[in-house]
């Protein structure tokens, strides 16, 4: 009996301490100020602002009395047995009762993503939003027979013609819709042989919304505000042009280059594209750098640039070769003094209308303080060579010169249908330089030169210094 009781003490002090911890609270301030407690009314309990709480009249549902109603389904039964549906106003005031349940709101469904394979690849092109905010549509395609993964952007109805796959933009190629007029539908593919870095996946795609080469000029649009109109780029009329192979130009000289719409090739070396550099083309640097509105090159790298006024005309190289190296001074323009590979002196004028001998045998580094004239057909030593002087004449039947070729003056020698052909690299160093070759087709460049790597290492220890460092070790 007495172990009862206690059971019955401990029952009811647990009962009086949860009690007393849930206390219901009439409407009022608690202990942070703020209004909260119950309402006998149903209503809520409000600040009248000056420190004191109230009750707000109950809401109320028309057709129900002056009960509140709650909203479907979540109707309080013992309140709204006149609304079974809920009230018409979300709020419960001045609504009526919802003859039937609301009609839920479906949402819809999620897109499943069409997925794409072209042989083990899946192309996922679409995932990088190529086709800008515009309003264009991304779908993923493969080119069955090359294995290629491209996409099409569509919108702007149905296309009835295209303007055909334009050069390479990085990895890609871009053709645009040229019927109807207004279409905006573009297509882009995937295309490896852009360059030894691109894949057939080309993930992911360059954003945004490029268009085709050429690349049209931007549609001026006045604002209210009185503007003077933009004066467009011109294009120029096809005519001679320069095209360099596996090279970067820096210049101190504006240039200008009247790249064409459509290239053609000027031998099987040449890649074929409307680039001032074809193949792997490196910087376009000069202080203005005009190419008829074509790319400089694959990756278009170009800039507005100013380089150093120190050049290395045949002076400055003989007073630098006299400082620091050692040289051979000859007085035979047809170089029979030169017996080894070095850098050999001629203090006067050479013109030549054969190879030298000499230049089959020994990798030689040539200053001239006169003019050096080449007049052949083709200039091509078996072994290095680079001639310094204060000006360098290739004789209008010359086609090809093999060799590192750097002077104040360069002239091409004038011709109607005949281009020229450097390989190693030409540099003029003077203010201007003009080129004087004409080509029959003036979609082939008119002078083409091919970057001669060779040619460099073969000279390398003439043409730069040697340092060495070293530590005594005990």
């Amino acid at each position: 009996m007495k172990r009862w009781l206690i059971y019955l003490l401990t029952l009811l002090m647990l009962f009086t301490f949860f009690k007393e911890s849930n206390p219901v609270y009439a409407c009022g301030p608690d202990a942070y100020g703020n209004c909260s407690g119950s309402c006998s009314n149903r209503g809520v309990c409000t600040s009248d602002g000056n420190g004191s709480c109230f009750c707000t009249s109950p809401l109320t549902c028309t057709g129900n009395g002056s009960l509140t109603c709650g909203t479907y389904p979540n109707c309080f039964a013992p309140y709204c047995s006149g609304c079974v549906y809920g009230c018409s106003s979300k709020s419960c005031t001045g609504g009526t009762c919802n003859t039937s349940p609301p009609t839920p709101t479906i949402p819809p469904p999620t897109a499943t993503p069409v997925v794409i394979s072209c042989g083990s690849v899946v192309c996922n092109l679409c995932t990088g939003n190529p086709c800008g905010s515009g309003g264009l549509s991304c779908t993923d395609t493969c080119n069955s027979t090359t294995g290629n993964c491209g996409y099409i952007c569509t919108g702007g109805g149905t296309c009835t013609a295209w303007s055909g796959w334009g050069a390479c933009q990085g990895c890609y190629r871009y053709q645009d819709c040229t019927a109807p007029s207004g279409n905006t539908q573009q297509q882009r593919q995937c295309d490896p042989s852009c360059g030894s870095t691109c894949s057939n996946t080309c993930n992911p795609p360059p954003p945004g919304n490029p268009t085709n080469t050429p690349v049209p000029t931007a549609t001026y649009t006045p604002s209210p505000t009185p503007t003077s109109t933009p004066t467009p780029t011109p294009t120029l009329a096809p005519g001679p042009w320069v095209k360099l192979l596996d090279s970067s130009f820096i210049s101190s000289n504006n240039l200008s280059d009247n790249v064409p719409t459509t290239a053609h090739t000027y031998d099987s070396s040449d890649p074929g594209h409307s680039y001032f550099i074809d193949g792997v083309g490196g910087i376009v640097a000069a202080p203005s750098v005009f190419l008829n509105n074509k790319q400089s090159s694959a990756g278009n790298w170009s800039a507005a640039y100013t380089p150093a006024t120190a050049v290395m005309t045949a002076a400055n190289y003989l007073s630098y070769v006299q400082a620091r190296k050692q040289f051979t001074t000859i007085t035979d323009p047809l170089l029979t003094q030169v017996t080894a590979d070095g850098i050999y002196y001629y203090n006067g004028s050479i013109n030549w209308s054969s190879v030298p001998a000499q230049l089959n045998s020994y990798n030689i580094v040539l200053i001239s303080s006169g003019i050096v004239t080449i007049d052949m057909a083709t200039f091509n030593p078996t072994k290095s060579v680079a001639i310094l002087a204060n000006e360098i004449d290739f004789t209008a039947q010359v086609t090809e010169a093999d060799g590192i070729f750097i002077a104040n003056t360069v002239t091409t020698g004038t011709t109607a249908a005949q281009g020229l052909k450097i390989v190693g690299n030409l540099i003029s160093q003077g203010a201007t330089f003009t080129n004087d070759r004409v080509q029959a087709d003036q979609a082939q460049p008119s002078l083409y030169i091919v970057f001669g790597s060779a040619q460099y290492t073969n000279l390398l220890p003439y043409l730069s210094t040697v340092s060495y460092q070293w530590n005594q070790t005990q």
